[in-house]
């Protein structure tokens, strides 16, 4: 249940690029002089963009679960392995596809050098050099694996730490990731104004990993917290339903009003206002996560059914591709011809079809090539020739 990710494919749209072209400088109003409006627009682009703390705790929750511990170093080198294994075959293989298929103008914004992006790109590091242009170069949703690449480093570390005292692992993780805020802060705070292709500490509070560290740590103690509390959780189907329609409510309240959060700014500063509007939500998805766990209410059950475990299976996927998929040429016109409930629901069918073709094609056969192309080479290591004999045969 937890391997696959089924919640997946209902956020994947939620991990929003850096927008291709600037925007109008970030105000962060004053709410002593300042009445807010409701905007529903601002509320849903708030509660998608939170789609990327929920995978953050995800990540977090499904890793401490499976590996409750990484005792020798052995343990820790196929952790590496299976991580790589996961994310970046298919991240390289949609890499190469934008290179392929889309027009050079639309792989890195102008002042951008390619080469450098690609770079930084293809080694999954775009995440760490706060230039917009190079965080989202090629293909913008990447950003996020790079922020994930930091988080696989530091698990076999922090693991320790949460299995210890959670706690103060988890209040370490917060003083860590609030510090580059603060820092953002020191320097100019939240501008999103700034050409694509200069410094902007904007990114130090949205996309730098450190940044989002506190959300992948609070989701291993949300999974130590489980593993502790499982028998105490509800057990009967109602209560367990309840439990989980409760969840669920608070993470649709706390998303509906995620919009406003960005009014703190006018105590804490800007650059940690946007950043607690990254992380707010966090404390309710590693809830949900809590709850779901056991497995036990109408909704876990349904999110276990074959058809929600697939188009988990097809989540990474779906989120890697889904840009690469919306530059065809085809949408403008078939929205003007068919109109735009169906060319939407023409665009989902045709991702979740490429999304299926490389998880089929791509994804699955080059992780589990790389897994067994490790687990043979450690077997052969602890062979009694050290490996020496297999070269003879």
């Amino acid at each position: 249940r937890f391997g696959n990710h089924s919640l997946t494919v209902f956020t994947a749209a939620g991990k929003l690029p850096p927008s291709a072209k600037p925007s109008a400088p970030r105000i962060t109003p004053n709410p002593s002089t300042v009445r807010a409006r409701p905007c529903p627009i601002a509320a849903a682009l708030h509660a998608a963009n939170a789609g990327v703390s929920f995978f953050f705790v995800l990540s977090g929750f499904v890793l401490a679960y499976n590996y409750p511990a990484l005792a020798d170093r052995g343990a820790r080198q196929r952790f590496f392995a299976m991580r790589f294994a996961r994310i970046w075959p298919l991240h390289a293989f949609t890499l190469l596809a934008v290179v392929v298929l889309l027009p050079r103008a639309v792989w890195v914004v102008p002042g951008v050098d390619p080469w450098l992006a690609g770079a930084l790109s293809l080694l999954l590091l775009q995440a760490w050099v706060p230039v917009a242009g190079y965080a989202g170069a090629f293909n913008a949703p990447a950003w996020t694996l790079s922020v994930d690449v930091f988080f696989y480093a530091m698990f076999p570390l922090v693991l320790a730490r949460v299995r210890e005292a959670p706690a103060r692992a988890l209040t370490g993780a917060l003083l860590l990731s609030v510090a580059f805020p603060m820092v953002a802060n020191a320097l100019g705070g939240a501008r999103s104004d700034i050409p694509l292709d200069r410094w902007n500490w904007y990114l130090l509070d949205h996309f730098f990993p450190p940044a989002r560290l506190v959300e992948f740590v609070l989701g291993m103690v949300a999974a130590t917290g489980f593993v502790s509390m499982r028998d105490r959780l509800p057990s009967s189907l109602s209560m367990a339903t309840i439990a989980e329609a409760a969840a669920l409510a608070a993470c649709a309240g706390g998303l509906a009003f995620l919009h406003r959060v960005p009014y703190a700014g006018a105590w804490v500063g800007p650059g940690v206002g946007d950043w607690l509007t990254q992380v707010a939500a966090a404390p309710l998805f590693a809830t949900l996560l809590i709850v779901l766990a056991p497995g036990r209410g109408a909704l876990s059950r349904v999110l276990a059914m074959r058809v929600p475990v697939h188009l988990g299976d097809l989540g990474y996927a779906v989120y890697l591709m889904h840009g690469l998929v919306l530059h065809a040429t085809v949408w403008p016109s078939l929205t003007a011809s068919i109109g735009g409930a169906a060319s939407l629901a023409a665009f989902w069918i045709a991702l979740v079809a490429v999304a299926h073709l490389a998880w089929r094609f791509v994804e699955l056969p080059a992780r589990r090539g790389i897994v067994r192309a490790f687990d043979r080479r450690a077997a052969s290591a602890a062979s009694p020739t050290g490996g020496r004999g297999a070269w003879t045969r």
